[in-house]
């Protein structure tokens, strides 16, 4: 067949038909071709909170500052001890009953009561310290999570409780242990604990020790 009688043969209607099934064709091809992933945009990140308590440099300068204070508080209490063992001392060598038996027993008395105390006074005023200091941490550590939210557009940021491992107990225990659990997965992805620890660590250091 010639191409001029083939062309002949080509009338309008026909080519119409041709594009039509070649639309036919591009349609059902595209319909099974998978999407692409769709390019979410992430609302919410998460962060490993003890690593962010252990890394922060404000703890280790809090944790030293509280073990100054210990040692402190334990070198007065133990030099107090050793006085009051030596009244016990001094006691034994005096004739029960007598005078200054009983001024002695009663200075006793009252130094012990006086040493109790003082060991309960630095116990409780190294535990306020020690809250005191969670609580300036907690609080740096929020602000570092919003920081870094403000500045990548997250809505939330969640505490990861999902890397914890879960430790062994009993059936009661392990049930309380699994049903606190709020997180079962999280993406490295949304993970955003070194970028706080980060800045953190800097607003510390920019700001100084004295006036955390």
């Amino acid at each position: 067949m010639s191409n001029s009688s083939f062309k002949s043969q080509m009338n309008p209607l026909s080519i119409a038909l041709m594009i039509v099934i070649a639309a036919i064709v591009g349609y059902q091809a595209a319909a099974f071709r998978p999407d692409p992933q769709p390019q979410v945009p992430l609302f919410f990140a998460t962060f490993d909170l003890e690593k962010t308590f252990n890394n922060s440099d404000e703890k280790k300068a809090a944790d030293a500052e509280l073990l100054r204070m210990a040692d402190d508080m334990k070198k007065q209490t133990d030099a107090e001890g050793k006085a009051l063992q030596q009244m016990e001392k001094d006691l034994e060598d005096l004739q029960a009953g007598s005078p200054k038996h009983r001024e002695m027993m009663e200075a006793l008395t009252l130094r012990t009561g006086e040493y109790q105390a003082q060991v309960e006074f630095f116990r409780l005023k190294l535990d306020i310290e020690r809250s005191r200091t969670m609580k300036n941490l907690y609080l740096n550590i929020r602000k570092a999570a919003e920081a870094v939210a403000m500045e990548r557009g997250y809505k939330v940021v969640f505490v990861d409780d999902s890397i914890a491992p879960i430790p062994a107990g009993t059936s009661e225990e392990m049930t309380r242990q699994i049903s606190a659990r709020r997180m079962v997965y999280t993406s490295s992805d949304v993970d955003i604990t070194d970028e706080m620890i980060k800045r953190m660590n800097a607003s510390f250091k920019t700001a100084g020790p004295a006036q955390h």
